[in-house]
């Protein structure tokens, strides 16, 4: 802060610990220190002195001339290969070391000596600071704050982490990464707290702070993005610390979305098997996470199968694509949950191929073939490839070899959308390929990596509008690559951020590849302005028939060769709807479209009225009633033969009725 725009960095390597500087802002650098193998540290003052100190395994020393020489200020108590160092100004400066095993040291005279204060506890190296304006306050982090009035003689808890739920814009999110704090110019200072929850301010000593990172800081970290083919305003979002996002309770008033965290922690892999949110299902460490709804959605919680072990952090579970209620989680197996009730699914093993090659091997990646769900590909943390052609029951291991897995996350796979036997993979390539492809369903791959760093591939997504380019998220950027392409070209330019790109999905309806980004939220890549509302390829309603021949392409239900039904919709796209005569599905001799209940062959025009029962019998739009006291052979001029005492035909479908308008109201009274 003295105007000479130099910077300070303490890098920890494969060449060891080193103190570099520049003197340009961050454009240039040069190393100036070799902690030779020790772990040090660096405090710079933050009111405008020159005079930097740094530790390292043996000494504190100081500079006045921005580390071009150093003097010895006094050495470090023994019994520590590692020290972290802050200091407060306001002392001479009072410095405060903390070393292994977490023990504390105080120095009121600039190192000189130094007085043992306690052990911390709860400590993350490197989260530490001391204030500005008062050498005897001092704080350090860990899950929680933990903050000293006296020198760190005794400490404080700023909130526990629990607290944060009821209340997260002014109570602190677990995990500190980092605490910072500068003088505000008029004898005060601003406090900031770094937490996996975002960033807080504090401007009376932490005694209250405040979340600013709730409204328009767009630093999501996404692992996951999943956009409803049935409302594209509904979004669910896995993120790290900020838990299960969705927008669609949001009022949105701006060209970025303002989210929800529905529930808190870290949450990867979203699924849905037809595309919507009517089931959406996730996984956190340790239970699967289901939404259930479309548009008032509740949550359901499930255990992972038991007797499993390793799985990645996040397993990547992925919904079953001819069942929308039900999905697999891969382990050393595959297991299949189906629904067995409102908020129940049993889990029972799918397959019963051992996929453990190696002893501690598991299945990192499953995915089904959008063309044939009956061919899948299955990849293992070795980078074993597996294919099947029965729904994932049996399987058969490829000769070749790929890219092995990301312990957090897993694999990529990109099932070709119009041909089964293109199939693109990726994962960790440091050293190796980071992106295979195979011609023949998954029996052989080849490497198809070209153009790529050494990168890990977090996602691969093909483009929806029938051209055949790949979409790769890495830890570096976003790459595409076409078909007949020689290598892969990055697409974020200027435009994007530099982060990882962690998940991306294909959107047909805007020709768009949206991607979850760790760090920096959610961006979309426009391929091109959507011409026409039917890309070429695009089958958004999922019922097999792209929307250049299909008269819905929003509806599965209708589509050439669909079942009609007496309903006024032209369901198999003949440009009409069923005329009379066409259909009598229940052999009442009845055409359905003159029918006013053809599931049922009693009730057909003309058909013998029973009065007293409820029913519209003859289908002429009423029942009569009889006269209570008419007998059963006098039917007492009412027009038709008595019928009363039985129980009406439909009284069981009317139960069936309420009970599921009684299931539905506890659902949203659940949400």
């Amino acid at each position: 802060t003295d105007g000479t725009n130099a910077v300070f960095l303490v890098t920890a390597g494969n060449d060891g610990v080193r103190l570099l500087r520049s003197l340009d802002a961050g454009a240039s650098w040069a190393v100036i220190t070799d902690y030779a193998g020790t772990y040090g540290d660096l405090f710079v003052p933050r009111d405008g002195d020159a005079t930097i100190w740094l530790v390292d395994g043996t000494h504190v020393r100081m500079s006045t001339d921005l580390g071009d020489s150093w003097t010895d200020a006094g050495t470090v108590p023994a019994g520590s290969g590692t020290w972290d160092l802050a200091g407060s100004e306001a002392g001479a400066p009072t410095l405060y070391l903390i070393g292994d095993g977490g023990q504390l040291w105080r120095s009121d005279d600039a190192a000189a000596t130094w007085n043992f204060t306690g052990t911390t506890s709860d400590y993350w190296g490197g989260s530490m600071t001391a204030s500005a304006v008062n050498p005897d306050f001092f704080v350090y982090g860990g899950v929680e704050v933990h903050k000293s009035l006296d020198g760190g003689a005794s400490f404080t808890t700023q909130n526990y982490w629990y607290d944060y739920y009821g209340s997260p814009a002014d109570t602190l999110h677990a995990d500190i990464p980092g605490i910072d704090v500068i003088p505000d110019g008029a004898g005060g200072e601003i406090w900031f707290i770094n937490t996996d929850g975002g960033t807080y301010r504090s401007l009376d000593g932490l005694a209250t702070v405040r979340n600013v990172s709730l409204y328009g800081l767009r630093v999501g970290q996404y692992y996951d993005v999943l956009t409803s083919t049935a409302n594209p305003d509904h979004v669910a979002i896995g993120s790290q610390d900020q838990g299960y996002q969705l927008t669609n309770r949001v009022a949105q008033d701006d060209d970025a979305w303002e989210v929800e965290q529905v529930l808190s922690g870290d949450y990867g892999h979203l699924t849905s098997g037809d595309g919507s949110h009517a089931f959406v299902f996730s996984v956190y460490p340790g239970f699967i996470l289901v939404q259930i709804g479309e548009d008032d959605p509740y949550l359901a919680y499930l255990d992972f199968p038991g007797g499993e072990a390793y799985v990645p952090w996040l397993p990547p579970i992925v919904a079953d694509p001819e069942a929308r209620a039900d999905f697999f989680f891969p382990a050393t197996r595959i297991w299949k949950y189906t629904k067995a009730g409102r908020d129940n699914w049993n889990s029972a093993v799918w397959s019963e191929q051992d996929f453990r090659v190696a002893g501690d091997e598991y299945v990192s990646r499953l995915a089904f073939s959008p063309v044939d769900p009956r061919r899948a590909v299955a990849l293992t943390s070795y980078g074993r490839a597996w294919y099947s052609s029965d729904k994932g029951v049996t399987w058969a291991m490829s000769p070749s070899m790929v890219a092995d897995d990301n312990w957090l996350y897993g694999q990529a796979i990109a099932h070709s959308v119009t041909n089964p036997d293109l199939v693109t993979i990726g994962g960790s390539g440091y050293g190796v390929p980071a992106v295979y492809r195979s011609e023949d369903g998954g029996r052989t791959y080849f490497p198809w990596s070209e153009g790529l760093p050494d990168t890990l591939v977090y996602t691969l997504v093909e483009a929806p509008d029938g051209s055949g380019r790949i979409f790769a998220g890495t830890e570096t950027a976003a790459y595409t690559r076409g078909p007949d392409d020689d290598a892969w070209v990055d697409i974020t330019t200027s435009d994007a951020p530099v982060t990882i790109y962690w998940d991306a999905e294909a959107l047909p309806d805007s020709n768009t590849i949206r991607f979850a980004t760790y760090g920096r939220g959610v961006w979309d890549y426009v391929l091109a302005p959507v011409e026409s509302d039917c890309p070429a390829g695009q089958d958004a309603d999922g019922d097999g028939v792209a929307c250049d021949t299909d008269c819905d392409d929003a509806d599965a239900t209708v589509y050439p060769g669909a079942a009609e039904a007496c309903d006024g919709v032209d369901r198999d796209c003949d440009a009409a709807t069923p005329a009379p005569g066409e259909y009598d599905a229940d052999a009442d001799g009845s055409p359905a479209c003159a029918d006013c209940d053809d599931l049922d062959p009693v009730r057909t025009p003309g058909a013998e009225e029973l009065c007293g029962d409820g029913i519209d019998e003859d289908c002429d739009g009423e029942d009569v009633d009889c006269p209570a006291a008419a007998a059963p052979d006098d039917p007492g001029g009412c027009g038709c033969a008595w019928g009363g005492g039985r129980a009406p035909r439909n009284a069981p479908l009317a139960w069936m009725g309420i009970v599921a308008a009684a299931g539905l109201l506890a659902a949203r009274r659940r949400a």
